[in-house]
């Protein structure tokens, strides 16, 4: 029976059941887990005379690297260039994994529902953004927010902001309720990833897509290859004042700001563990059982030679939208 961390999905979804876990990593048992998945988030946290040595690793075993964080993330923690060859295969949010483990996708929707929805006028606020990392990003997302502040109102949630909600900040996941207060009160929602890294796109994109607000986003994935024309504003395209205009000129124009939303009635929206993690265990579980006439296990290079910001990662520097915030960050140094 094969063994690998978490568990598969209560659905029939899968088409091999044969795959179970356990979190026991009690030396004396790795010899037999067909998979073993090394969470980059923590793995600095061990030794490394703690991990089990390559050369131990069993003929038919295969030594899996697994992070949903960008390279930026893992920059000071772990040298990804130290275990290029330790790895068999990668496990990640990017397409080019062994088994892709995207936070999200939008799907077209089988039955498309023809009828006319409307949606709500009352909405009374503007933007609202949550978030709970507070010191400085690789994106300098809070930079942008500070001169988009100057032009128009954002009440922030969380542990940067005076505003509160039942927001989870170990794990970035609001409760229900704050998802609720959302979709009742605002008309927009800053999306704004940590890192400008390609393919990087979170659950702070998929989970406002559910709802009836628009996101605006910054990062650095293809978001319209992803997602339907009109169902997100990408803010890397606008300086904080122009992007304000826009936002104010959606807000006073119904129609306008309802052509954001008509793409809900023709897709629909996976993401959580649920979906995503169980679809990719899936995927790991097919390849283990359709892997087992490989003689020789090859080490994973692709993803891994390449896993840096240098790489990855676009410095905002580089990025047109903020060159206004740096000229007046400038001025306001020398004045």
């Amino acid at each position: 029976m094969k063994v690998f961390l978490r568990s598969l999905p209560n659905n029939n979804s899968c088409p091999f059941r044969n795959c179970r876990v356990t979190t026991d990593r009690r030396s004396n048992l790795l010899g037999k887990f067909d998979a073993i998945i090394f969470n980059m988030a923590v793995l600095h946290q061990l030794a490394t005379d703690k991990l089990p040595p390559a050369d131990t690793r069993e003929s038919h075993q295969y030594y899996i690297f697994f992070s949903q964080e960008s390279p930026f993330y893992h920059k000071e923690n772990v040298q990804i260039k130290d275990y290029i060859g330790y790895f068999n295969w990668t496990m990640s949010y990017l397409p080019e994994s062994n088994i892709p483990y995207p936070y999200g996708r939008i799907e077209r929707a089988a039955a498309v529902d023809l009828k006319s929805k409307s949606y709500p006028r009352k909405k009374t606020k503007l933007v609202a953004w949550f978030v709970s990392h507070c010191n400085t990003t690789q994106s300098r997302r809070e930079n942008y927010v500070r001169e988009l502040q100057k032009h128009i109102p954002i009440d922030i949630f969380g542990l940067c902001g005076p505003l509160k909600c039942n927001w989870n900040s170990d794990t970035g996941i609001s409760h229900p309720e704050c998802y609720d207060m959302l979709e009742k009160e605002y008309k927009f929602y800053l999306s704004f990833e940590n890192s400008l890294c390609s393919h990087y796109v979170t659950e702070k994109f998929y989970s406002i897509l559910k709802l009836d607000v628009v996101p605006v986003v910054m990062g650095r994935a293809n978001y319209s290859g992803i997602a339907p024309p009109y169902s997100f504003i990408d803010a890397l395209r606008y300086s904080p004042k122009q992007l304000a205009d826009y936002l104010l000129l959606l807000d006073g124009n119904q129609t306008l700001y309802e052509r954001y939303l008509k793409w809900k009635t023709s897709y629909i929206i996976r993401s959580g563990y649920e979906e995503m993690g169980g679809q990719a265990l899936c995927s790991l579980c097919a390849q283990l059982n359709l892997s087992d006439d490989r003689k020789e296990i090859m080490p994973a290079a692709d993803v891994l030679s390449t896993w840096n910001p240098t790489t990855r990662c676009l410095n905002p520097r580089y990025v047109k939208a903020f060159h206004s915030i740096d000229r007046n960050n400038n001025r306001s140094t020398t004045s």
